[in-house]
């Protein structure tokens, strides 16, 4: 019977050390939700009507939050739950982690198939921009673009003189410089955003996976304690 409760004991300190470090995970999250936000912005300018991408944009990362706050709120459940050896709260926290991973799943589907809709709609759209808005609203909405992504024009430098306009400042490759083929950026800001997508999708799959990975972790052990006989687990820690 002692070694029993020993046993409990340590399924116990487990959850405890488990829903700690998964706090501290969820936090971390928010980072790159903000990250995401912010780096993405100037891409959604291109969409204009495009009302079903501007919801994507604006539903991701609220849902990602949402998602956090759900995991922020079960680790705390999950930490009082092994403290105290609360049944009620191991049941809670349990159902909590069950759709966590549900919601996971389905949220890794859904950006899966859709994914390359959306690195498609990158280079379509900022074409259609460049191609249906004024030179000067143009050459402003891509300035902090390029700045920040040190390319220029949608595929090549060559796209500003298609809407017959001159190639601005930002596409300078040293800052100063006079805004000539020669001394330009070559690379198309679609290709920078493309690539920086690809690298925020592989990140957050992989987060995604160890999220769910140590949720189904918790799930185990709490369902384990759970149906273990109180007298078991219910000394104090």
């Amino acid at each position: 019977m002692k070694s029993e409760i020993k046993d409990g004991m340590l399924l116990r300190v487990l959850l405890l050390i488990f829903c700690a470090w998964l706090w501290i995970l969820g936090a971390a999250v928010v980072a790159p939700i903000a990250y995401y936000v912010i780096a993405f912005k100037d891409f959604f300018t291109f969409l204009g009507t495009e009302t079903y991408f501007h919801v994507l944009y604006i539903v991701s990362p609220v849902l990602i939050g949402i998602t956090v706050l759900i995991i922020l709120t079960a680790s705390i459940i999950g930490c009082c739950s092994a403290a105290l050896y609360n049944r009620c709260l191991l049941t809670t926290f349990n159902v909590i982690m069950v759709l966590s991973v549900l919601l996971h799943v389905a949220g890794a589907g859904v950006f899966l198939a859709l994914h390359d809709e959306i690195s498609t709609k990158m280079t379509d759209s900022m074409k259609s921009y460049m191609q249906n808005a004024s030179p000067d609203e143009v050459a402003l909405t891509f300035e902090s673009i390029q700045n920040g992504l040190k390319c220029c024009g949608t595929e090549s430098p060559n796209d500003w003189y298609t809407i017959k306009a001159q190639i601005p400042s930002s596409c300078c490759i040293d800052q100063g410089c006079v805004p000539i083929a020669s001394n330009v950026h070559k690379t198309g800001c679609a290709y920078h955003l493309k690539t920086n997508f690809q690298w925020i999708s592989i990140l957050s799959m992989v987060v995604a996976v160890i999220v769910t990975c140590m949720e189904i972790f918790g799930i185990i052990l709490s369902y384990i304690l759970i149906c273990k006989p109180r007298y078991v687990v219910a000394q104090p820690i």
